[in-house]
């Protein structure tokens, strides 16, 4: 599944690049205070009710760089869809309908599926995503210095540097928002981490447009494996429990999780 899962942890549990940038402006000659920007940017979130975009991104890890591109569709009422075409992978869709997460992937003929009454076997790591939270309360979540405006991809934009209020201080962090001036959603992002950086960027994007009920709906296509994830911690508990740290291990990133998942069936079948 490549790096699908990480980026998606990075898109909206963090927030969620630089290019496209062409000019800027200094601190020294903002065109809005910055209380008033954040101001902007919580109404953007608060009044959000769907959402509709699509979306560029890339990583870079350990000098290997991997473009993606995601289209994505949200409602207030937490459901959304995520849907990719990798090159020499397929699709990759991750559908969350309100009571049940589905993870496809095309290029092994697989679904993850979980309840959500599953989750609380994970206690605080959330394995569904909370999308749009970031930009409904960003003065709880984040500490904001502004650094002025910049002409991105044809439209006017303020920048953010932006510091999570609860990310470890040994970590060499640095994120950035770019918001549009118009609508004050945040077009794009650029984060880092150590050697580790994504950047995404909003192509094109909706806010509230009118959304088909059956894009938040998800039927396994005929003959994938389903791998239920209530199942296998019901057959693994014991084994799974002491072989695995749940607060320690980083269940959102879904590559690492599906990897588990398969080490956990090939010792059912051993």
């Amino acid at each position: 599944m490549r790096n699908a899962g990480l980026i998606i942890l990075f898109l909206f549990l963090l927030a969620a690049v630089i290019s496209g940038c062409s000019s800027q402006d200094t601190a020294n000659e903002a065109t809005i205070e910055l209380q008033e920007l954040l101001a902007n940017i919580q109404s953007s979130g608060v009044s959000l009710e769907t959402f509709y975009g699509e979306m560029e991104m890339t990583s870079t890890m350990e000098g290997m760089t991997e473009p993606e591109e995601f289209a994505v569709w949200f409602d207030s009422d937490g459901r959304y869809r995520l849907e990719s075409d990798v090159a020499d992978v397929g699709t990759f869709i991750h559908v969350f309908d309100g009571k049940t997460l589905w993870m496809y992937t095309e290029a092994d003929h697989s679904v993850l599926r979980m309840d959500m009454d599953v989750q609380a076997a994970f206690e605080d790591n959330n394995l569904t995503l909370d999308m749009f939270t970031f930009i409904t309360e960003p003065e709880e979540l984040f500490d904001f210095t502004y650094e002025g405006t910049a002409d991105f991809a044809g439209r006017e934009t303020h920048i953010l540097d932006v510091i999570p209020r609860d990310v470890n201080e040994r970590l060499d962090f640095n994120m950035t928002w770019w918001i549009d001036a118009e609508t004050w959603f945040p077009v794009s992002y650029e984060l880092t981490v150590e050697d580790i950086s994504f950047t995404a960027t909003y192509k094109t994007f909706a806010i509230n447009p009118d959304l088909p009920d059956d894009r938040f709906s998800f039927t396994p296509p005929a003959g994938a494996e389903i791998m239920d994830m209530g199942n296998l911690l019901d057959e693994y508990e014991f084994d799974f429990m002491d072989d695995y740290n749940l607060e320690d291990m980083d269940v959102s990133d879904w590559a690492e999780l599906e990897n588990l998942l398969r080490e956990l069936e090939e010792q059912q079948d051993q």
